[in-house]
């Protein structure tokens, strides 16, 4: 087993975190994530992206359905 360490910038950090909890199941052993600034865990400060975005495009009226077709057809040209 090896070990990785990298240093990434605010900006980034939620992609990241998205990316290596998605790898965690199968990939990574053991995720530990440590915050230079005080170094506690940036579990406890990670913001929940999906609880504070949800509902923003329901006065939007955008049918799911057509939405996903629109996206599909963008990639078969």
């Amino acid at each position: 087993m090896q070990t990785i360490q990298f240093k990434v910038n605010d900006e980034y950090i939620q992609i990241i975190l998205s990316l290596l909890k998605g790898m965690k199941r199968g990939i990574i052993k053991d995720l530990s994530i440590v915050n230079d600034d005080n170094k506690k865990p940036l579990e406890k400060k990670e913001i929940d992206i999906f609880s504070k975005t949800a509902g923003v495009l329901s006065s939007k009226n955008i049918d799911p359905i057509k939405w996903q077709n629109d996206m599909r057809d963008e990639w078969d040209r």
